[in-house]
């Protein structure tokens, strides 16, 4: 006779764990876990490349980092993007181009390749993203461009999103022989937008005909003064108007058959307001010259909305990038002053004239002509020149 064998008696016990017990549990757990984010933090720092813990340092720390290296008389002009403190211009001392690569000189062959060590050595500092950056222009002393003048060698560079050029975006690196001296940047380095366009070219191109030709009451994005000074410093072509003039209530456009495009581009438009920088995917037009009224104007519009952003004309008198030209003349009386007597234009002959850093003096017919390695400039003009110097003794210099 087979004895029964004993199965095994699962028993289930239910245990009461009050409220106390139960928040003390979860305090540990949420202890354990802090302590092990503490630890992957400590991890990560450890394992950090050095471009990531730069980010939690100032940019006027970076500055003097750089200091520290190329020397004490650097200097250092500022701008702000989105309440972000950038470089903008880098002058006053100079950096030997043997630090960067081998070569003795700077010249069109290896010009690209210096700057781009220099600018991938500071990215984190300048804050710029050098895969974005494109040869956009080079001046060397090998008589490609500029004055044979000291060795000046200057290359430009232009700044895209995801293959588009970002408006007035430029990069400025110049040399003085085997001396990098000076930098100069209007690079945007938060840009985000919807690069494909939402409405048609042709679309685009008709809003942009109906503004110049009068049937539009289109009207400009509102800019502070404030975001006016700001964007004037922050661009290469200060010369060209922002605002549309004489579009008061008598404008009555041009003809439709007068406006011929000439060229059609998707850029990257910043637009300033209330110290905000907004980017605008945008279709920049520009058309033929028109000879009644005499311009020839240049329209970005949004690609996605058809709102007028910007209106230019490309019609202007004085040079944008390195060279400045001009006339001085002034009424004179003939013998003696004499209200009674009429006055005359005279056009001054050897009257110096300059920027800071370069001057010259007018030829016989009051002309004058400059190289300059940057604009916006400030010119001035004395009663001065090679035979004569006129000054008030109770006033500041004539100008």
């Amino acid at each position: 006779m087979k004895k029964k064998q004993m199965q095994p008696v699962q028993v289930s016990q239910k245990t009461k764990i009050t409220i106390a017990e139960k928040i003390s549990v979860l305090v540990m757990m949420f202890a354990s876990l802090s302590l092990a984010v503490g630890l992957v933090a400590g991890l990560i720092q450890e394992l950090a490349p050095t471009s990531m813990l730069q980010l939690q340092r100032t940019t006027e720390e970076l500055f003097e980092d750089f200091r520290g290296t190329f020397g004490d008389n650097w200097e250092v002009e500022w701008r702000l993007i989105n309440r972000k403190k950038l470089p903008s211009v880098l002058k006053g001392d100079s950096i030997d181009i043997a630090t960067l690569l081998s070569p003795k000189m700077v010249g069109k062959d290896n010009i690209d390749e210096i700057s781009r060590q220099f600018l991938s050595e500071q990215k984190d500092f300048l804050k710029l993203d050098i895969k974005n950056l494109k040869t956009y222009r080079t001046f060397t002393s090998e008589g490609e461009s500029v004055a044979d003048v000291n060795d000046i060698q200057i290359i430009h560079y232009q700044q895209h999103y995801q293959d588009i050029p970002v408006h007035n975006a430029l990069v400025t690196v110049a040399y003085n022989g085997d001396k990098l001296v000076y930098y100069k940047s209007s690079n945007y380095p938060d840009v985000t937008v919807d690069t494909v366009p939402t409405l048609s070219k042709e679309t685009i191109i008709q809003h942009a005909k109906d503004y110049e030709t009068g049937v539009s009451k289109a009207v400009l994005p509102p800019r502070t003064a404030k975001d006016m000074v700001d964007f004037q410093e922050s661009i290469y072509h200060p010369f060209v108007e922002h605002y549309p003039s004489s579009r008061g209530s008598g404008f009555k456009g041009v003809s439709e058959d007068d406006l011929i495009l000439q060229n059609s581009t998707l850029e990257i438009y910043p637009l300033f307001n209330q110290g905000v920088t907004n980017y605008h995917l945008a279709w920049r037009l520009d058309f033929e010259l028109i000879k009644d009224p005499l311009s020839k104007p240049i329209y970005y519009l949004d690609a996605h909305n058809g709102n007028l952003l910007a209106r230019e004309d490309s019609i202007f008198y004085q040079a944008s990038t390195g060279y400045i030209s001009g006339n001085v003349a002034g009424l004179i009386y003939p013998e003696y002053p004499d209200p009674s007597v009429p006055t005359t234009i005279v056009q001054f002959s050897n009257n110096e004239v300059g920027v800071v850093g370069v001057s010259t003096e007018t030829d016989n017919n009051g002309q004058y002509s400059l190289d300059v390695l940057e604009v916006p400039q400030t010119l001035s003009s004395e009663l001065k020149g090679s035979y004569v110097d006129v000054d008030n003794a109770s006033q500041d210099d004539s100008l």
